[in-house]
């Protein structure tokens, strides 16, 4: 079971981190912030360092507890697909930057009719499944340093869209959630 669990850990890994290369095009080539370089070290970190802790843990440890296990590897793919269905709704406004692109236009279907920041949610979400599908206190520090992490640069992010799209900006976030669907 052991093996089987870390096999098919890394063929979604491999899978998803593919998948999302293929549809993640940044736009702009404006230059980041001292902010957005430490938010992207930040979510690499706390992502990366989930994820290999769930292998070695996969790997090194007991064989894994299977529903535990099977729910965290349900998760994983259920939020790689959210992060693809939300960058290919945003795909040409994506962005590195927290600053929205002098030519961007304010996206409000798909997933984002449903929450604001869904490639956050999702991205916190794997890091989550990490810890589910091989329980590590590594991967478990590392979901409060993404959440933390999502919460900030939407923060960021939210101030900067009011000031490029104003009043729109304000109707999209009246009736969708940050994070949350009907809740937060």
């Amino acid at each position: 079971m052991k093996n089987v669990a870390l096999a098919a850990f890394c063929a979604f890994f491999i899978l998803r981190t593919g998948a999302e290369a293929a549809f993640q095009q940044p736009s702009g080539s404006g230059k980041p912030s001292a902010g957005d370089l430490l938010s992207m070290a930040l979510f690499l970190l706390s992502y990366f360092l989930s994820a290999g802790a769930c292998a070695w843990r996969l790997y090194a440890g007991p064989a894994p507890e299977t529903a535990l296990y099977c729910v965290g590897l349900v998760l994983f793919a259920a939020s790689s697909i959210g992060r693809a269905a939300a960058l290919k709704t945003i795909r040409r406004n994506y962005s590195l930057n927290t600053a929205p692109e002098a030519g961007a236009e304010l996206t409000e279907g798909g997933v984002y009719s449903v929450v604001r920041n869904p490639l956050y949610l999702f991205y916190t979400l794997e890091t989550f499944s990490f810890y589910l599908a091989g329980p590590n206190l590594v991967s478990l520090a590392m979901v409060p340093l993404c959440a933390g992490t999502a919460v900030w640069r939407a923060g960021a992010e939210e101030k900067l869209l009011a000031e490029k799209f104003g009043a729109a900006y304000d109707l999209y976030r009246a009736r969708t959630k940050r994070f949350i669907p009907f809740i937060y």
